[in-house]
This record gives structure tokens, sequence and C-alpha cells, in this order.
């Protein structure tokens, strides 16, 4: 009797094709950070030429203050970082997502200084750039939530409403520690990431003083609330793309985004093998 051969569909050729688009993208991104590099350092030298001139032009001029620069540096080094050191954590999901965030949020956000812009008309106030940073980010924690379910537990086991919780919990949190670092720079630092302060007068108009001689000041909590609340808007619009996806079987780059998170999980899947009786007989 003649043995029928199952034809096998021949995936390889498909896989080839998604691995080197997933290679030319991420180097892309790496040659878009590598020139993200070269503009701080630029600013950084202009720093240095007009402080040489006149200290007064560092911050008219060159923009933003020397701090900031120096972390974009650090922001702007770690996908090569990631990409020599853990390469196989570096996919396209994780590294063109950070790269147009700290785009939008630092470089134009602090760089360009476009959190100061003013003279937006309308209902949009002088910190709009600041709400829509915080509600992409809102977003973008949901998906480090999921990140890192898919690293701790196969998440082709898990239910919807079991994910979701974890990615909300995962985003929330991020919102409360970045709210404390907020405060932190601000108290400690003297900076003014939430919002402008307010300096306490007395009943005839004077500053009141601490013991140091200086403006006792205040920071109103309406800020980091509208921070917490934009974010959780965020969130929300990740739950809301997750329950579609999980409702419909409709991919929504989310089925993309859990196959590549899920590479290097943790958990190792057991793997059942059965051996048949006449399979024994011949070992």
């Amino acid at each position: 009797m003649r043995e029928s051969k199952l034809v096998q569909p021949n995936t390889t050729k498909s896989i080839t094709q998604n691995d080197n688009k997933d290679f030319i993208l991420r180097m892309v991104c790496l040659v878009f950070s590598g020139g993200m590099l070269i503009v701080h350092l630029l600013f950084i030298t202009l720093m240095f030429i007009y402080n040489a001139f006149d200290s007064s032009l560092t911050t008219t001029l060159a923009g933003p203050s020397f701090p900031a620069i120096s972390l974009g540096l650090l922001f702007w080094s770690l996908p090569f970082i990631m990409h020599f050191f853990c390469k196989k954590f570096l996919g396209i999901y994780i590294i063109i997502p950070y790269i147009a965030f700290i785009f939008l949020s630092h470089f134009m956000g602090t760089v360009l200084d476009v959190y100061d812009i003013r003279f937006i008309p309308g209902m949009l106030s002088s910190n709009w750039w600041d709400k829509v940073m915080h509600t992409i980010f809102g977003y973008l924690a949901a998906l480090i939530g999921l990140f890192f379910l898919c690293h701790i537990a196969r998440i082709e086991k898990l239910n919807a409403l079991t994910i979701l919780f974890f990615c909300i919990g995962i985003s929330a949190l991020t919102a409360v520690v970045w709210e404390i670092c907020e405060f932190c720079s601000d108290t400690w630092l003297g900076e003014s990431c939430q919002g402008d302060r307010i300096f306490l007068r007395d009943a005839f108009g004077n500053f009141i003083l601490d013991s140091a001689g200086k403006p006792i000041s205040i920071i109103t909590v309406n800020d980091t609330m509208g921070d917490i609340i934009v974010h959780m808007i965020g969130t929300a619009i990740f739950a809301i793309q997750y329950i579609i996806h999980a409702t419909t079987k409709k991919s929504l780059f989310l089925t993309g985004m859990k196959k590549e998170f899920s590479k290097n999980c943790f958990v190792k899947e057991k793997v059942k093998t059965s051996v048949s009786s006449n399979e024994c007989n011949q070992c």
C-alpha cells in the first residue's frame, strides 16, 4: 500500500521575510537614535560656546539646561545598549514605541521647549503637551504590563480579564511612581514638574519668608491629579483595544506584540510525549 505524504505548508520563507523586516526596522531605529545623539552633542557644544562668551546666553540661545541634554544622551544611548547586550528583548514593538515617546516627550517637549508653548487658543492650556504625553505614557505603561506578563506566564493560558487587571495595575503603579519622582524633583532640585509654585503672602501682600529668609512656596495637587487622570485615560484606551481584540479575535497589533513579548518567556511549556506500543516494541 502506497503511503500518502502530507504536504506541509512552507513557512520558512514567510518567517525569513518577517525576520528581515524586523531587522531593517531595528536598524532604522538605531540610525535614528544615532542621529539624535549627534543632535544632543551639538546642543551641548553650543551651550559650552555660548557659556564661554556670556553665561546668560545659555538658556536664551541654547534652549534647555545642561542636565536635560545630558539626560537625552542617556535616553538615546539605551537602544544601542539594548542592541548589544540584550538583543533578544529588543523587538520592533519595544524599540519603536520607546523611540517615538522619547522623541515626543523629551526632544520636542524639553529640548524644543514645546511644554512651555502658551499660544494655543481655545480650551488647551499652557501645559497641554504635558497632558498629551501623560496620556500616551498611560497606554505605553499598560503595554509594559503586557510585556512583563508575557515573560512570567503563558499568555495564551490566561483569560482576558486577568490580563486586563494586571496591565491596568502596572499602569496605575507607574503613574504613582512617576508623580513621586516629579514631587522629589520639585522638592529637592527646585524644578517645576508639578506646575508653577505659588508663593504665600500675608494680609498686606508681602511674601511669607522661612527661617532662611526665602519666600515660602507651595505646589497644588491640581497638576498631579490631572496627570494621573489623563494617564488612566491612556490606560483605558489600551483596555478598550484589548477587549475588542479578545472578543472579535482581530489582531489590532496585539497579536504581534504578545508573540514578540513571549519569545523569551521564563515559564517553559511542558511538552507531553506519548509513545505507542508498536514504537516501544521497536526500541
